[in-house]
């Protein structure tokens, strides 16, 4: 086999696996920040607090993501992000099961 047809094999396999790995992760982070203003009617009757206050309870949630992405960005820079993200991903998915088997 000669050096061009090893790059090209190369070049034409595109990794998809990849791709939806990282697909699956931004799909997860969009709909974490996303998510609460869906559910914001439930969170009011759930908690028995105005909306006012459920307002609040996102608006704090936004501020502790806005202060906290860049140190934790920083905090991270180490380490390889691909195995980050399937770190966290995993987390979520455990964190997940764990709530609703507390649940039942």
């Amino acid at each position: 086999m000669s050096k061009k047809n090893i790059t090209e094999q190369v070049k034409s396999s595109f990794p998809w696996l990849i791709m939806i790995l990282m697909s699956s992760v931004t799909f997860v982070g969009i709909l974490s920040e996303l998510m609460p203003s869906g559910v914001l009617p439930l969170m009011m009757d759930d908690l028995n607090i105005s909306e006012v206050q459920t307002g609040n309870l996102v608006g704090y949630y936004a501020i502790a993501s806005a202060i906290f992405a860049i140190p934790l960005i920083s905090l991270t820079m180490q380490f390889n992000r691909k195995y980050l993200l399937l770190l966290l991903l995993g987390d979520v998915a455990n964190d997940c099961s764990l709530w609703y088997a507390i649940s039942k």
